[in-house]
């Protein structure tokens, strides 16, 4: 038999016996735990809550975020001591999510969220009002949500 039919035949039943294998989802579940994390994220924004927040993202030193402006924040330790930082000129703030997706990749453990938000605030004094687009990255880690990634950008009209 040809080495390269015997190998592709391998893959090809790897493939099948792998798909298999992958568990059944409950997309409805998933996604409601989801909307949990996004909820949890824009209320330790609003309340500067670290601890809520930390409970909710991964704590990777490669994970990369961008804020609505400044340069990207790398690592756990660098979002953390940006969200302690912001607290002393930030206050006051409140965010309205709206047109929220949420999408759940095959496997069950990845999944990705966009998200269109009105957020007031208080900036070093002055009161603040933008329109923000959202998108996070999260990751199923032991049966938890967890974001990877989030970035946001300003709405320019």
């Amino acid at each position: 038999m040809n080495s390269r039919f015997l190998i592709a035949l391998l893959l090809v039943i790897w493939l099948l016996v792998g798909c298999q294998t992958v568990p059944k989802v409950d997309v409805a579940a998933e996604k409601n735990a989801i909307a949990l994390v996004l909820d949890n994220y824009v209320k330790s924004l609003e309340n500067q809550d670290l601890e809520l927040f930390s409970g909710n993202l991964a704590h990777d030193s490669s994970m990369i975020n961008f804020e609505i402006s400044g340069p990207p924040i790398v690592g756990w330790n660098d979002l953390e001591k940006f969200m302690q930082d912001r607290k002393a000129v930030v206050s006051d703030v409140t965010i309205e999510p709206r047109d929220t997706e949420i999408n759940l990749a095959a496997c069950g453990t990845a999944a990705w969220a966009t998200s269109l938000w009105n957020l007031k605030a208080t900036v070093d004094g002055e009161f603040e009002e933008y329109s923000v687009r959202c998108t996070w990255v999260l990751e199923k880690r032991q049966g938890m949500w967890l974001i990877v990634h989030f970035h946001k950008s300003m709405v320019v009209e």
